[in-house]
């Protein structure tokens, strides 16, 4: 399920556009107990995040990334000291020096209902709902390529600044959750300098104060 590199994003109705948070990719996984969190491997990190403990109650597995923000933008490098704290004390410090968010961009399951098997289209539309009514972060998506690397510029000051890698995902629509094209159909671009465009700025003032 890991984004493959290519240089340029594929267009079309069945796509969507996220930001890639330079996080660290986890399953959540909510109960009426502390959420529990897993790596990609599948090892259990939930000690290492203390703050996300209470993040909801219900009967859920999320998938997204555990982000860290310095000075307002994603820093993968202040995430790394906490990476693979397993000392609950340490846990805790890290977590008032560098505390961190879930950002949730799929919904594996909910309320005993395995969504695995429905169409990311599907998967989404579900997720939106859920966390509405349960106040988690959603990596907001968008139908334009261009327009999500212009947001994100905005958003985090990035202007004409060459971004080098991994901005942007693109994300089949009609993908199922474990398909063997789904690997494929998940790709990140990498990215040129960009002129951004002033009347993004509003939206990109949103995004910060939600």
């Amino acid at each position: 399920m890991l984004a493959t590199a290519v240089p340029i994003l594929p267009q079309g109705a069945d796509w969507t556009y996220e930001f890639k948070w330079d996080g660290v990719r986890a399953r959540c996984e909510v109960s009426d107990k502390p959420v529990r969190l897993y790596s990609r491997r599948g090892n259990e990190i939930t000690t290492a995040y203390p703050e996300l403990a209470d993040l909801a109650r219900g009967d859920a597995v999320l998938d997204g990334e555990i982000v860290a923000f310095v000075d307002g933008r994603p820093s993968f490098e202040a995430l790394q000291e906490r990476m693979h704290v397993r000392n609950k004390a340490d846990a805790r410090r890290l977590a008032e020096k560098t505390p961190v968010i879930f950002m949730a961009f799929d919904l594996l399951r909910v309320d005993g209902d395995d969504l695995t098997g429905l169409p990311l289209r599907e998967r989404r539309a579900r997720l939106d709902q859920w966390a509405a009514g349960h106040h988690v972060t959603v990596s907001p998506t968008f139908d334009d390529a261009t327009a999500t690397e212009l947001f994100y510029s905005v958003a985090f000051h990035e202007v004409g600044h060459a971004t080098g890698h991994e901005h942007r995902l693109a994300r089949n629509l009609k993908a199922r959750f474990g398909d063997a094209t789904y690997a494929a159909e998940e790709l990140v671009a990498e990215l040129c300098s960009v002129f951004v465009m002033a009347e993004l700025r509003l939206l990109a003032h949103w995004l910060r104060i939600q």
